[in-house]
């Protein structure tokens, strides 16, 4: 389902799969959230995300009781706080590009970035890898 509007919020006790063009956007799921889009500040919680091709154009908070993972080219231009507990953090799309700092909660966790990368992590084995300016 797409999602067009300024502030959103969806609840769904369920999987959600939603393609945004928003403004501040609140999502949360039972199950599993896809998201993919664009918004302006995003906040999703779920047992696990999964992001698709996702512009957020402001900061980006992220809760998840299971893994969290990208399937698509994943911006933000603000800040980005993700925790998936002990759960997997799997970032790895080469093009992806964090502007700001990104704090991590995880177990294992792996995040790329085209660009350079500031991270806070309280992570289990972890991979980062950014380009260099």
């Amino acid at each position: 389902m797409t999602l067009t509007g300024g502030t959103t919020q969806v609840v769904d006790a369920n999987a959600l799969t939603r393609a945004l063009t928003t403004g501040t956007t609140n999502l949360t799921a039972g199950t599993t959230l896809n998201v993919s889009g664009s918004s302006g500040n995003l906040t999703t919680n779920a047992a696990a995300t999964d992001f698709g091709a996702t512009a957020v154009t402001g900061t980006l908070t992220t809760t998840a009781s299971g893994n969290v993972t990208d399937s698509g080219k994943l911006t933000v231009t603000g800040a980005s706080t993700i925790n998936a507990g002990a759960n997997a953090i799997t970032l790895d799309n080469g093009t992806n590009d964090f502007g700001g700092t990104v704090t991590l909660t995880g177990g294992a966790t792996t995040v790329v970035d085209a660009n350079a990368l500031t991270a806070a992590l309280t992570t289990g084995a972890t991979n980062l890898t950014a380009a260099p300016r």
